[in-house]
């Protein structure tokens, strides 16, 4: 659901400079601190704000992915919170089928693509002459950044959103998988390999103007509070 995007992003930018902070901190005290993170640092900070947004991603996307399929049965849910409780009350929080279903396949989507997210974005802009009168990048400069980061990172780990998405719409079903290779095989088998990129264009379409708003108002935090990253 929408409304969980923005907890999702805070969540995941949050851990992204938090961890950059204390990466910086212990170059500092080993005196390797040279006014710039390294990549290795970029990609740390990526995974750990990967797995921390699989909190809240998780149980969000099962809800989604429910909704979906009920809406398509024509037995549609009166919203997110009642998705929720009728997920909850069938089938529990943290068992195999339950609220949580899928989290390994979002940890596995979300802490490789996070990891790229941000080398991707901070690349394009150390490879991009800065616009500005004042010798940084423009607003415009940091949307069209943000873009390509988000389209890039979707490139290597869409095919686990797509497993992902399957195995938790048959959550408790009788025809449920068992596990996500139970999924992704016989996937494999019965639609072949194009199956794992079905509906990608539109997310790639969808990716740029969502993420280059995103780090563009990060950015402008940034700026506005005179903070570091």
């Amino acid at each position: 659901p929408m409304g969980s995007y923005g907890l999702i992003k805070s969540i995941t930018f949050g851990s992204y400079g938090n961890c950059l902070d204390a990466l910086r901190k212990w170059r500092i005290s080993k005196g390797e601190w040279t006014g710039k993170h390294p990549l290795i640092d970029l990609f740390i900070g990526g995974c750990v704000g990967g797995l921390a947004c699989t909190v809240v991603m998780a149980p969000s996307d099962r809800v989604k992915v429910q909704m979906q399929l009920a809406k398509s049965e024509g037995k549609p849910f009166k919203g997110v919170i009642d998705c929720a409780k009728f997920i909850i009350n069938k089938e529990g929080v943290f068992t195999k089928t339950g609220l949580f279903r899928g989290w390994s396949a979002t940890a596995l989507r979300d802490v490789p693509g996070m990891s790229g997210y941000y080398i991707v974005y901070e690349l394009v802009k150390k490879y991009w002459k800065p616009w500005g009168a004042d010798g940084k990048h423009t607003d415009l400069q940091n949307l069209t950044a943000g873009g390509l980061a988000g389209q890039v990172s979707w490139l290597p780990v869409y095919p686990m959103d797509v497993i992902k998405s399957r195995y938790q719409a048959r959550a408790g079903t009788a025809n449920a998988y068992t596990s996500l290779s139970h999924a992704a095989m016989t996937m494999l088998k019965t639609e072949g390999p194009f199956i794992f990129y079905k509906g990608f264009a539109p997310t790639l379409v969808q990716a740029f103007p969502l993420h280059g708003s995103v780090f563009m108002v990060y950015e402008l935090w940034l700026r506005a509070f005179d903070l570091k990253h």
